[in-house]
């Protein structure tokens, strides 16, 4: 049963989500809402700079970068 004032996003909430492109575009903003709507977010990207904004302001929880590979 459905609860009052829920929304769709409300199942999601507490769970983990791994949004790769996370530090531009799509993939940014993909990993800011599901923050926002309460899911702990993995974000990858090759620009380890660009994704360390993220994290820094909360989009994502955790960080990768491609670079860690090489």
């Amino acid at each position: 049963p459905k609860r009052p004032g829920a929304t769709v996003m409300d199942r999601w909430k507490g769970r983990v989500a791994l949004v790769t492109g996370a530090s531009v575009g799509i993939g940014a903003a993909t990993a800011k809402e599901l923050v926002r709507f309460g899911m702990k977010v993995v974000g990858c990207a090759r620009d380890v700079e660009k994704i360390k904004v993220c994290f820094k302001f909360n989009f994502i929880v955790t960080l990768f970068s491609a670079s860690h590979l090489t």
